[in-house]
């Protein structure tokens, strides 16, 4: 399951049954549950009640493997308050109340962490290829590996499915919500398909920075011909890599979870901080004859800077998307 995932926008009602208490069946009735949220067109549907200070929830999927629920992540899958069912048989299911410890899991048991057991009843069933798990947990557990199901504020949630049994294989589907279950208002979370984008322009402005480097023999041999090629391929260089860094900053906006969470973030920021001062240095240094020998020497370490922080910034990005 990943956090950074494109869902439709979800159908939220509340139910007629607002207020009862819903029957820990393995099956959702019209009106038994007070709040319902559907993504994808029906595709993930997620209904759940407030009982004092407990909650029910009903999670079911239109898939024949696993299906799973995360509360929380900070970033991506990272430590989201996970719930994972499947449906073997009428007398083989299995309801996991798990964490996820990485970016894109391992989500082990909270008991092989240290935590506890938490979910208080439970069933699931299947039925013309759809899964539904039904349960009933505190608020707050008081586990460390928990979340609080807090009344008075939105909680992001991710979730996913998967065509096999086994908790432990890949999603293949997935998606991203806020739900505030006190009120069972919820919105989408839509992460466009931004990084091949971001990816591209900043792999270009690593390698157009490097190039520069290497044209540095040709200053003793041409040096017109020197000046016109580093000035149009820093500015090529620059602008790919402001680019690629603003629209990663706009990535990780739209997932509301705040910036500098990650290392790669925090590189990015410097990197970008450290493009614009050398390019800033570069400029005052060609048009501003009486500071030309004074910016001479930290424009070119604030170059060589550019090209170390920005080959750190493309190896970061690898590491943050391939963390295995």
């Amino acid at each position: 399951m990943a956090a950074l995932a494109l869902a439709s926008a979800p159908a939220c009602s509340p139910a007629a049954g607002k207020g009862t208490r819903p029957v820990v069946d393995g099956r959702v009735t019209p009106g038994e549950y007070a709040f319902n949220v559907s993504f994808e067109g029906g595709f993930f549907e997620l209904h759940w009640t407030m009982l004092g200070d407990r909650i029910q929830l009903a999670i079911s999927a239109r898939t024949t493997g696993w299906l799973a629920l995360g509360l929380e992540p900070t970033k991506m899958m990272q430590n989201a308050d996970m719930i994972i069912g499947w449906w073997n048989s009428t007398t083989d299911f299995q309801i996991v109340d798990a964490y996820s410890t990485g970016l894109t899991g391992p989500h082990p048991p909270d008991t092989q962490l240290g935590g506890t057991y938490d979910i208080l009843s439970y069933l699931a069933t299947q039925d013309n290829g759809t899964t539904t798990l039904e349960l009933t947990r505190m608020l707050d557990t008081k586990d460390p590996f928990d979340h609080v199901i807090l009344a008075n504020r939105d909680m992001h949630i991710i979730w996913s499915t998967s065509d096999s049994k086994e908790f432990d294989q890949k999603h293949s589907h997935k998606g991203l919500g806020v739900v505030n279950f006190a009120t069972g208002k919820a919105k989408p979370v839509s992460a466009p398909r931004l990084w091949p984008y971001h990816a591209t322009l900043m792999v270009t402005g690593a390698v157009l920075f490097v190039a520069i480097y290497f044209m540095h023999d040709l200053k003793r041999k041409d040096r017109a011909l020197w000046t016109k090629l580093h000035h149009v391929t820093i500015a090529a260089a620059a602008s790919s890599s402001i680019a690629g860094l603003t629209l990663g900053l706009y990535m990780v906006g739209l997932l509301g979870q705040g910036h500098l969470r990650v290392l790669h973030a925090f590189v990015g920021a410097t990197t970008l901080t450290i493009v614009i001062t050398s390019l800033a240095l570069g400029l005052v240094f060609h048009f501003v004859k009486p500071l030309k020998r004074r910016t001479r020497m930290p424009h070119m370490a604030m170059g060589a800077s550019t090209i170390v922080m920005m080959v750190v910034t493309v190896i970061t990005g690898l590491m943050y998307v391939f963390p295995q």
